[in-house]
């Protein structure tokens, strides 16, 4: 039977669970991210089906998958209390979370600490399924992700630019560690196949409910010749920007 990748995270999940485990008849996973949001919410839908394939195959080794769900807003201190609550939790076994690097980052902190008086008990499996920040490799021995980094991405973006016969690119992204990294591996890529970065410029997630809030940094993009808009960030923060842009 092939396995699909979400299936074998869980498996992966269960398999690093220790000592940790609720009841002898079930693996507790818990999944963690902004599950309001539509990158969350599409990864809540995912490890439900996930789990029901495999409670309908037999479970795993007979035991079946119960899911436990911890929303962070994509908001870096709500995801140090989503981390807490998990890891508090002695029937989970591991966690699949968080989704934006900064959170993945923060709980990572919970997740991966040595038994002390501020976070008790044994570190606790964490596996990103989108996080790309490289600082994510280093974040500690329990965590790890299944996604490409920005060093990967970014560089592939900035040659497609450079293929399509772009030259001199805007960055707008958001303030937060992926919207950092975007712009920083792209811009350095960029520039190595011979572009130029004519702006640069932070956005924070409330900014886009403006539609003319952007404006300024788009204007001067424009006025210095930007033939291409990278943006760092969320697609619907993104589709907003597109929208400002085309005006």
């Amino acid at each position: 039977m092939k396995i699909r990748p979400g299936i074998a995270l869980f498996l992966l999940a269960a398999a690093a669970g220790g000592c940790r485990g609720g009841e002898r008849g079930e693996v507790v996973i818990g999944i963690a991210g902004p599950l309001a949001k539509p990158n969350g919410r599409s990864m809540k839908l995912a490890a439900e089906m996930a789990a029901d394939e495999i409670n309908r195959a037999g479970g795993i080794g007979g035991r079946t998958v119960r899911l436990v769900f911890g929303d962070d807003n994509a908001d870096a201190a709500k995801a140090i209390e989503v981390a807490r609550q998990l890891r508090g939790d002695p029937a989970v076994v591991a966690v699949v979370g968080h989704v934006n690097s900064g959170a993945s980052l923060r709980a990572a902190t919970i997740y991966n600490a040595v038994n002390n008086d501020s976070v008790p008990g044994e570190p606790v499996l964490q596996i990103s399924p989108a996080s790309s920040s490289p600082q994510l490799t280093g974040a500690g021995d329990w965590t790890f992700r299944i996604c490409p980094t920005d060093l990967e991405f970014s560089p592939v973006l900035a040659r497609w630019a450079a293929h399509l016969g772009k030259r001199r690119a805007a960055v707008l992204y958001a303030n937060d560690d992926y919207g950092q990294g975007v712009m920083e591996t792209f811009g350095d890529a960029f520039t190595r196949s011979g572009g130029t970065v004519v702006s640069h410029d932070p956005y924070l997630p409330a900014a886009y409910a403006d539609a003319n809030t952007l404006d300024p940094y788009l204007t001067r993009a424009f006025a210095r010749g930007a033939d291409a808009l990278v943006i760092g960030g969320q697609a619907p923060e993104g589709l907003k920007i597109i929208a400002a842009a085309r005006r």
